[in-house]
C-alpha cells in the first residue's frame, strides 16, 4: 500500500487547521477591540453581536479541522502494517498495486521464537509420554548445538505411513537458529518411575 496519498492528504488537513486556528484568533481580536468600542458606545450591539457570531463559528470550524486532521493521522497510520513482536514474514501474497479488500490475508507471519515441531513414537513407548514432559531437540543442521522443548500434544491414533504416534512439541528458539523445516531428533526426559 502507498502511503504518499495518506501523506499529502495529512499534510493538506495540517494546512487547514492552521488557517482555521488563524482565523479564530483575528476574529476573537476583533471580538475584543468590538467589546471595548461597544463599552464607549462606538458601535452597534448588532456589530458586536455579527463579530461574536462569526467568532463562534470559526471556532466550531476549528473543531471540525481539528477532526479532520486526527483522521488524516489515522488514515496514514492504516496504511503501515505491522506485525506483533517477533513475528517474521514468510509468504507475501499480494503485490504492489494490488487491490485489497477487508479481512485479505496479504502476508503470512511466523513467530521463530518458539516453533513447533512433529516427531513420532512407536506404541512401545506412547504410554510414557505426555503433554508438559521436558524434550532435547537435537537438529541435522546444527550438530553440535540443543535445544530444549516441551510437549503440547501427543497423538491419540497412530499415523498410518509411519506405523508411530505423532508427538507436537513446542521447542525454545529464542536465539532464533532453528527454522520452520529443519529436520530435527527428539530425547524425550521421561522419569525412571514412569518406566
Amino acid at each position: 500500500m502507498d502511503s504518499e496519498d495518506y501523506l499529502l492528504m495529512l499534510a493538506k488537513a495540517k494546512a487547514n487547521l492552521a488557517l482555521s486556528k488563524a482565523d479564530m484568533k483575528a476574529k476573537r481580536a476583533r471580538v475584543e477591540r468590538y467589546r471595548k468600542l461597544k463599552a464607549k458606545n462606538s458601535l452597534s450591539q448588532e456589530q458586536l453581536d455579527n463579530a461574536e457570531a462569526e467568532y463562534q463559528i470559526s471556532a466550531f470550524t476549528v473543531d471540525l479541522q481539528e477532526l479532520a486532521f486526527e483522521d488524516a493521522q489515522l488514515d496514514l497510520q492504516r496504511t503501515i502494517i505491522m506485525p506483533e513482536a517477533d513475528y517474521w514474514v514468510t509468504e507475501k501474497l499480494i503485490e504492489k498495486g494490488d487491490w485489497v479488500q477487508k479481512g485479505q490475508t496479504l502476508y503470512r507471519l511466523e513467530n521463530f521464537n518458539k516453533l513447533e515441531a512433529v516427531v513420532y513414537v512407536t506404541e512401545n513407548h506412547i504410554n510414557r509420554i505426555h503433554p508438559g514432559q521436558s524434550v532435547t531437540i537435537y537438529a541435522e543442521a546444527l550438530p553440535s548445538k540443543t535445544f530444549t522443548g516441551e510437549i503440547l500434544r501427543v497423538g491419540i491414533k497412530p499415523e498410518a505411513s509411519k506405523n508411530s504416534y505423532p508427538i507436537d512439541i513446542i521447542v525454545n528458539n529464542s536465539d532464533g537458529l532453528l527454522r520452520s523445516g529443519f529436520t530435527v531428533d527428539a530425547r524425550i526426559n521421561v522419569n525412571v518411575e514412569q518406566e
